[in-house]
């Protein structure tokens, strides 16, 4: 028997001694505070906008913005020891009592719920329980968002956060970029939205931040002076990694488009920073790799363009490659076995129409 089982059993031998009160089991604990917030927040009404901000979990998916507060219970169902949150739980859908006491059962195993930044995940629960936060003021959903601000603190490692799968940093799927957009947020506290968030526990966002900027700078691939970031890079390193098979080590566009706006939010914030020139040169070479590797009649991307970049550009050629799923590095997309082909995004041209300076460039030759 586990020393948390045999300490759980004690104490409730101590209960009854004490009280004569047989103390609540786990389940039961969990269900009466459900059944009070859903009682509670019944007449509370939630925008669609809040399902705007949810991370991409398992389906089905049942729920929608009107069962914001069952959500909010089932987050705070999958919330694991750490603090965090694994992207294939289904908080969405109806659970079953059994269901749930199995749940509580795989906590106490710590079994599949290790937290995972994939899939948005982590962070846009805490985006999302803010917002039921702000509606309701619930007390235990406060200590929820809490609880997962301490654990993106608690797994920044090298000033990055990884998905877990291959323990890299990990700018693939927006897993530092979100985190940092929300750090971003935190920190702000516009229109009071964060206010409640500890003083003690800002001051640690706040260098969690800053080594986030930091990492990010440290991690650009400049060559020639033009450069930007890999999907995933070794902590050891820097330098891009390969993540899943048929994800090589090279320049990743798509992901960059994401990292530009982290640094864009920097810029902002702090115009007079010792650290803002440096964050405004790494913008600057991101730019001219887009100009510099730009490629024209490709007959292959998804969204109908003939030019734009790849999913993937070799480092330092600037070549679009392509991955399968044997870890074999291909020059030319119908190579690829039609499984592949059709089962990722592998480029296309709208970075220009999401980057205002390519935008600029392109639309105003």
């Amino acid at each position: 028997m586990k020393l948390s089982k045999i300490l759980e059993y004690i104490l409730g031998i101590v209960t009854i001694i004490i009280t004569g009160e047989v103390p609540k089991s786990r389940l039961e604990a969990y269900l009466e505070i459900y059944d009070a917030n859903l009682e509670k927040y019944k007449d509370v009404v939630f925008d669609s906008k809040i399902m705007d901000r949810f991370p991409d979990t398992d389906h089905p998916w049942q729920y929608d913005h009107k069962d914001a507060i069952k959500i909010s219970e089932l987050i705070r169902l999958y919330q694991n020891e750490e603090g965090g949150w694994n992207k294939n739980h289904p908080i969405r859908k109806e659970h079953s009592p059994e269901e749930i006491d199995h749940i509580l059962d795989l906590h106490e195993k710590n079994d599949g719920m290790g937290t995972n930044y994939d899939n948005g995940s982590v962070w846009n629960h805490i985006y999302f329980m803010n917002e039921v936060y702000l509606k309701t003021g619930e007390d235990t959903y406060r200590d929820v968002i809490t609880r997962g601000l301490e654990c993106i603190v608690n797994t920044q490692k090298t000033g990055a956060w990884e998905n877990k799968v291959h323990r890299h940093i990990t700018y693939n799927d927006a897993a530092t970029q979100g985190v940092m957009w929300l750090l971003f947020d935190v920190l702000g506290n516009v229109d009071n939205k964060w206010g409640y968030v500890p003083e003690s526990l800002l001051k640690r966002l706040d260098r969690a931040y800053e080594r986030g900027i930091e990492s990010i700078l440290d991690c650009q691939v400049i060559v020639d002076g033009v450069g930007i970031w890999g999907q995933q890079h070794s902590h050891d390193t820097l330098l891009p990694v390969r993540g899943r098979n048929y994800e090589p080590a090279a320049w990743a566009p798509i992901e960059t488009v994401n990292i530009l706006r982290v640094l864009r939010d920097y810029v902002s914030r702090f115009p007079n920073s010792d650290r803002t020139p440096r964050v405004q040169r790494a913008i600057a070479s991101a730019i001219a790799w887009y100009i510099k590797f730009r490629h024209t009649n490709q007959d292959w991307m998804r969204d109908g363009a003939t030019s734009g970049w790849g999913r993937y550009h070799e480092i330092p050629s600037g070549r679009i490659i392509f991955g399968n799923r044997d870890g074999e590095v291909l020059y030319n997309f119908w190579d690829l076995p039609a499984e592949r082909a059709g089962g990722y995004f592998w480029g296309g041209d709208w970075p220009r129409h999401v980057i205002p300076e390519l935008k600029e460039y392109y639309d105003n030759p």
